[in-house]
């Protein structure tokens, strides 16, 4: 069964506030009245939130008007004929997402499992370095016999008065402590190194740990390029099984407390929903944009040669698709509909501007010949004959 199931811990308090004092349990109402150090009293609570549906003992605890989901409060380990507190719910009100899956095991493996003998060690590790240095400042001690129930102290600066001192009696170290602190540390250094490789610490930060000579365009590109890939499918698993469910419970909210404008009769009865792009997937699809300008600039090369290859772009569809991948708002495009008005206005306007080119050279080809007829009919050949007469053919 899917569902949600845990115990918690409530004082009287708690549970009069929470349940009201009509809905507890005679023993802590009885508590409740008398106050005192007895509102702090402690009951195991059972908290479930599971399918609204008739099953067990329980079955007078479905819940009236068709909720698919309810939840139910009682006390754990005592017969209940009737629960502390229900509630309907008309969406699943909790998530439990999963780091990552093993085939068709229900329950998800994190990366705090594969590190937990680290972190052990480490804890370890470091206990016993700061035990280490406790014996080197303050090592255990050994005293005559004649010092006991007498003042004495290990603090620097104090004096410690014992008779007949000499080499063997007095305080001393039992034994002498001379750990490698610096080996210890370094052994720390290395525990910590793989848990923060086993939690991606390498992967999170891997633009802010980047040294001044690295921070290039391609070091960059080639980290984000490599957290995606390592990221990428924890992410989106995380999205999916978390994120995606509480939005889409949210947008049902709001649909039912009428916070979301109707929709326009075209789309009504039609299955509309709602998508969510996370900002991973933009970063995945933006990644894809340095091998369009690639192309974009290995074509803008051959076009100078092979002007065929422009005829192989679809503009419109290459910048609906950057402008996609980089999360660019559709509302500063416009649409096809648009840009069709657009270019046959232009087209129109320069299909004007040509007849109208046309028509100058039309002109000015007939002034120019105009001219020329009357320079030739002005130039003599003698006999009487001018050379356009000559040209055209005419005799005197």
């Amino acid at each position: 069964m899917i569902g949600l199931y845990r115990l918690v811990l409530m004082t009287v308090e708690q549970q009069v506030d929470f349940f009201g004092i009509d809905n507890v349990s005679e023993a802590v109402a009885k508590l409740w009245n008398g106050k005192g150090a007895g509102l702090q009293n402690e009951s195991i609570i059972a908290h479930a939130i599971e399918p609204n549906y008739a099953v067990g003992q329980n079955k007078d605890w479905k819940l009236p008007g068709g909720f698919p989901w309810r939840e139910v409060y009682w006390y754990y380990g005592e017969a209940n004929k009737q629960p502390l507190a229900t509630r309907g719910y008309w969406d699943k009100p909790f998530n439990a997402s999963r780091w990552a899956t093993q085939g068709n095991d229900a329950y998800g493996r994190s990366q705090g499992m594969d590190v937990l003998p680290d972190v052990k060690q480490l804890q370890v590790m470091t206990r016993r370095m700061a035990e280490a240095i406790e014996k080197m400042v303050r090592p255990p001690l050994i005293a005559d016999e004649k010092l006991k129930n007498q003042p004495a102290s290990g603090l620097p600066g104090h004096v410690t008065f014992m008779p007949g001192l000499d080499a063997h009696n007095g305080m001393r170290s039992i034994y002498n402590v001379n750990p490698d602190v610096n080996a210890l540390a370094q052994n720390i250094e290395k525990i910590t190194d793989r848990i923060n490789k086993g939690f991606f610490k390498d992967i999170f930060m891997a633009i802010s740990d980047l040294k001044g000579d690295q921070r290039s365009a391609t070091e960059i590109n080639a980290r984000r390029s490599e957290a995606m890939q390592v990221m990428g499918p924890v992410v989106e698993n995380l999205i999916t099984e978390n994120l995606r469910p509480k939005l889409k419970r949210i947008f049902s909210i709001m649909q039912r407390k009428k916070l979301i404008d109707p929709m326009p009769k075209s789309l009504q009865g039609l299955p509309i929903g709602f998508s969510f792009v996370s900002t991973l997937a933009l970063a995945q699809k933006s990644a894809s944009i340095g091998s369009m300008e690639q192309m974009i600039s290995i074509i803008s090369n051959l076009i100078p040669s092979f002007q065929e290859a422009k005829d192989k772009v679809n503009i419109d569809i290459l910048i609906d698709e950057m402008g996609e991948m980089l999360g660019t708002p559709p509302t500063i495009l416009f649409d096809a509909d648009h840009v069709a008005k657009v270019r046959a206005g232009r087209a129109q306007v320069q299909q004007q501007q040509m007849q109208q080119q046309q028509l100058h050279n039309a002109a000015s080809t007939a002034e120019t010949a105009s001219n020329a007829a009357q320079n030739l009919s002005a130039t003599q050949i003698g006999g009487g004959a001018s050379a356009l007469s000559a040209l055209i053919g005419n005799k005197q």
